[in-house]
């Protein structure tokens, strides 16, 4: 009995000794000084079943203290019955206009002749699409990045290609959108080879006046990949004489010398000033493998920290072929120093499973919390 006793407490503390380990690796996985959850309330907004039915990027730009201005590329319109999609039509770029706390209004232009459903922005040059990137508000206006892309290759979820960047200015942001005058002025500092690709608007934030502006440089040299960073005084965003770029310590006029303040290239992310932490925040997904990390800095222009890992998407589990991209925060969203309100997006492999599965192809909200000091 006394052996059969002793054989159980031994597996019983072993246990316990497992799960304390478990446990203690998750927080270090997590980040111990934080706690991140599904943000449900938020998910309800945009599980639209009629119409807009689903998009990714989901930048976000606030127009004021209880407006925000939601910027997306891909998107599906149709319906969602029984938690699949149907009489589907997939366009390249809406928006959406968010009173806080109150559900968003959807925009997107339908064809005149055919009753379809279109594009809000088209290129001017009537090549490709664009998709949208971030943005910010200026006393000029409302400003976003638009990537133009074409099609290469139909058979493949990425058989596309970025080609050109323009910069979008409107200059009546308080009107109706579907009356917004949308300028499209040309961007000069973008570089599109390939591998040698220069690119600026995966992430914009605006801090003591100026502009601060993210993107990749994923030159083929291990050396010169990741992240890299231009200013510009708030009121000359426009004024691309007056832009600068962080090379070495030091703000250059030559773009193609930026060099990279992260080895991280994300072409969808989030830099902010989070209040409890005192400090910068990059807020991007580890590829599209369904991580969400965050990494911190003294100052916009970096260093950057190691990326603490705040979240794994589950969705990378479901059945269907799923990846998790386009992780970014909207700081206008929350409410209390210590929250930071995080969005991803899913998407699969094969676009059929998405048809299928209405649970994909939403934003996904989450709710970070920094552990108080």
């Amino acid at each position: 009995m006394n052996t059969v006793l002793n054989r159980a407490m031994r597996n019983r503390m072993r246990a316990v000794l497992v799960t304390f380990l478990l446990l203690l690796c998750g927080g270090l996985l997590s980040g111990a000084e934080f706690t991140t959850t599904i943000a449900p309330e938020l998910n309800a907004f945009f599980r639209k079943t009629n119409g807009w039915i689903g998009a990714d990027g989901a930048y976000s730009i606030p127009l004021s203290r209880n407006k925000t201005l939601w910027l997306f590329s891909d998107t599906w319109i149709g319906t969602v019955r029984d938690g699949k999609r149907s009489d589907v039509k997939m366009i390249n770029n809406t928006i959406a206009i968010q009173e806080h706390g109150k559900e968003p209004q959807f925009y997107y232009r339908t064809n005149v002749h055919s009753a379809e459903a279109e594009s809000l922005i088209k290129p001017e040059d009537g090549r490709g699409f664009y998709w949208l990137f971030d943005g910010a508000q200026t006393k000029d206006g409302v400003f976003f990045f638009l990537r133009q892309v074409e099609i290469v290759d139909h058979s493949s979820v990425f058989g596309f290609r970025g080609f050109s960047t323009s910069l979008a200015r409107i200059k009546n942001p308080k009107d109706d959108p579907m009356k917004w005058r949308i300028e499209q002025l040309k961007f000069p500092f973008a570089e599109y080879n390939g591998k040698d690709s220069i690119t600026f608007g995966s992430a914009v934030m605006k801090d003591k006046g100026f502009v601060y502006i993210y993107g990749n440089n994923s030159g083929p040299e291990k050396a010169v990949k990741g992240m890299i960073v231009a200013r510009v005084p708030e009121r000359k965003f426009a004024s691309f004489d007056d832009w600068r770029f962080f090379s070495n310590g030091k703000w250059t006029t030559d773009f193609k010398s930026a060099t990279p303040i992260s080895d991280e290239t994300a072409s969808e992310a989030s830099v902010s000033y989070w209040p409890a932490l005192k400090k910068y925040v990059f807020v991007h997904t580890q590829s599209i493998w369904g991580k969400v990390m965050l990494r911190t800095a003294d100052k916009p222009s970096g260093p950057w920290s190691e990326p603490t890992l705040l979240y794994e998407c589950p969705e990378m589990k479901y059945p269907s072929k799923v990846f998790c991209y386009a992780g970014k925060a909207h700081p206008q969203l929350s409410s209390k120093r210590d929250e930071l309100i995080i969005t991803y997006a899913s998407n699969s492999f094969d676009v059929g499973e998405v048809i299928k599965d209405a649970r994909l192809y939403f934003p996904h909200f989450l709710r970070v919390k920094a552990a108080k000091k």
